[in-house]
């Protein structure tokens, strides 16, 4: 807030402010509002990411609730059906998605399902990054016991 006030002030005092914009008579209260805006829109895409992230990670976690529910091939067969319907979502740049996606992919979300596990005996209350590790292991260890 107080980077905020310093450069306003540096704004406000430079009397060529309004002309930049091209309004012929400048005032302070049209270079408040002009800088109030062209501020604002500087941290929207920072803020807008940060919240998208966090309704992205949400997203995450419902889908891993319903599959831990007993309903995760049912849930993927929801994902596909209404999918089918949007195919434009198939095809999301990574960067498009990152900035204004609230919900994740869909390939990404049915990948994310996929790693869940369905038995009931595993530890739901580990990570999930803790779950692709070991995955990764074993496969790791299989692919090197086929080569020899």
């Amino acid at each position: 807030m107080l980077l905020y006030g310093y450069i306003m002030q540096m704004a406000l005092s430079n009397p060529s402010f309004g002309r930049a914009f091209d309004f012929k008579h400048s005032s302070k209260v049209l270079n408040v509002g002009v800088f109030t805006l062209a501020y604002i829109s500087s941290i929207d895409l920072v803020v807008r990411i940060g919240l998208n992230w966090v309704s992205r990670k949400h997203e995450y976690e419902a889908d891993e609730f319903a599959a831990k529910q007993g309903f995760k091939e049912k849930f993927k067969r929801a994902l596909i059906r209404s999918s089918a319907t949007d195919c434009d979502i198939l095809f999301v740049s990574e960067f498009d998605s990152f900035v204004n996606a609230t919900h994740p992919d869909f390939v990404k979300r049915v990948k994310a399902l996929n790693c869940i596990p369905d038995d009931e005996n595993c530890k739901h209350d580990e990570p999930k990054l803790k779950r692709k590790k070991s995955l990764r292991r074993s496969k790791t260890r299989k692919s090197t016991a086929r080569r020899r």
